[in-house]
Formats: structure tokens, sequence, C-alpha cells
């Protein structure tokens, strides 16, 4: 481990997901065999952050996509320690929160190769559009370059009173839950299409409480900023970038004002 790097106890491990290595890597391994390899090799990916007995089932279909051959390279720090230790530079405490739900799956699947892989943690607050388009410009090469994995932290739709979000459903007849459904099912469609300015709109006029929408809004950048450079000529002629959702999933169906739930969704960026 090299001298900017200090190991640190998981925070979460015992309560969040299992603390106990051979149990947790048993549950990882479950999931992923319920999961297919449908839309990968991805260069990137978006996977919540809850606890695993909540989440973990859905963060599969998001995993399952990469390609631990393609993401291969050469480190002489090891960034990852197990289930129950990670090592993390100058780690804040809200950014390890964040990344600490996705290191359990980085394990599993880069088994073979956790000595070789570096992992650069990121923490990404509360940004204006123009920040994420500086952001993403300034990441847009290493999303370009195939040995790399951009790992998104996000669930997506908290509903409810503790949540303070409850909006109007605006004569939508059916259960809460549904309509819920219907509200991230637009985000999706919209992140799918890979337009930063159509998921800011959608942002500024339903306010969803989508927790990584900054995250997102800077990948979605990202991906503008490459096919901006390859239709300028300046990238690899051909290359199609697509981003799909995969999964879908919520903690709870609502169908009282009393009730809250916060929605999952898995998702895989390719380049082909």
């Amino acid at each position: 481990m090299s001298s900017q790097q200090r190991e640190r106890e998981a925070t979460h491990a015992g309560s969040w997901y299992s603390d106990n290595g051979p149990e947790l890597e048993r549950q990882l391994d479950g999931w992923l065999s319920q999961a297919e390899v449908v839309h990968g090799p991805a260069r990137a990916i978006i996977a919540p952050h809850a606890g695993y007995r909540y989440s973990g089932a859905v963060s599969a279909h998001a995993f399952r996509q990469i390609s631990p051959v393609l993401v291969l390279q050469h480190r002489d720090d090891v960034a990852l320690r197990g289930p129950g230790h990670a090592a993390v530079s100058h780690a804040d405490p809200l950014l390890y929160y964040s990344i600490e739900m996705m290191l359990p799956y980085v394990a599993r699947v880069m088994q073979q190769h956790r000595d070789r892989v570096t992992i650069v943690p990121i923490l990404v607050g509360s940004l204006t559009v123009e920040r994420e388009a500086l952001y993403g410009r300034v990441l847009a090469q290493y999303l370009a370059e195939p040995h790399n994995v951009f790992v998104i932290s996000s669930d997506f739709c908290h509903w409810g009173q503790r949540f303070r979000y409850t909006p109007p459903m605006d004569g939508f007849s059916g259960p809460i839950w549904q309509w819920i459904e219907q509200l991230d099912r637009q985000a999706m469609d919209l992140i799918e299409s890979g337009s930063p300015s159509a998921f800011s709109d959608y942002l500024k006029r339903t306010r969803n409480t989508i927790c990584g929408r900054h995250p997102i809004g800077v990948l979605l950048q990202a991906m503008s900023s490459l096919q901006q450079k390859q239709q300028a000529g300046g990238g690899a002629p051909g290359v199609e970038l697509k981003l799909k959702f995969l999964q879908y999933a919520q903690s709870n169906r609502c169908v009282s004002a009393s009730d809250s739930s916060v929605s999952y969704a898995a998702a895989a960026l390719t380049f082909h």
C-alpha cells in the first residue's frame, strides 16, 4: 500500500451487508449468477448503494457487465483489501459511504486480479450544469480508455414524508408505487438517450430525488464530449456509445401517504 493510502474499517459491514467474508461472497455470487451479460463489456455502470437486502440483486445486473479482462492493467498500489477493509486515498467520510457499498462487488468481480487494479474514488457534490459539463470534459479522456470502468453510485426516487418528497400525482389513478416507477422510468429513458440537457430539464421539472443525479450528469456530459470529438474527427470512427438500464426495483410498494420507499436501478454503458 502506498504512503498516500490508509486502511480504514468499513462502517456499514455487519449492518448494510454481511461482515462475514465467506457469507458475503456467497450472497454476491448468488446475485451475480442470476444476472446475465446482456449489455457488456461495460465502460461505465450505474448501481445502487443501499443495503444489500434491498439493492444487492439489482446491483448484480450492473456489475455482471464488467469484463475483468478489459479493465486489467498493472498497478503498483493495491486499492482493495477485501470485504471488511478498503484502502482509500484521503478518504472523506461522505465519499467513503458512497464507495463502500460498491467495493464488495468490485472485489468479487475482479477477484482474480485484485492486486493489479487501482480504484480512484471521486466525490461529486451538488454541481451546476456548467460544472457537470466541465468535469465531464475532464473525465471524457479517461472514459475513452478501455482499461477504465466508471462506477456511478446512485439510488433513484426517495419517496415519502421522511424524504420530504410527496409531490402531487396530477390525476394519476393507480397506486403510488406505480406513479413512482413511471417517474423513475422517465428519468431512465432520458439517461439512456445520452442527453445531459434533457436529464437536467427533467430534474428541474420533477425534483425527483435521485441522489446520484450529479454523478449521472457528469457521466452524460463525458459521453456527450466524446461524441462531439468523434463527430469533429477527433475520436475513433464509428464508435457507438449505448447506455442501457437492465433492472429496476423498489424497497417498498407504497400505497398510502404514510408509506415510503427508495428505488434502485442498474445500467451499463458500452462502446461499439
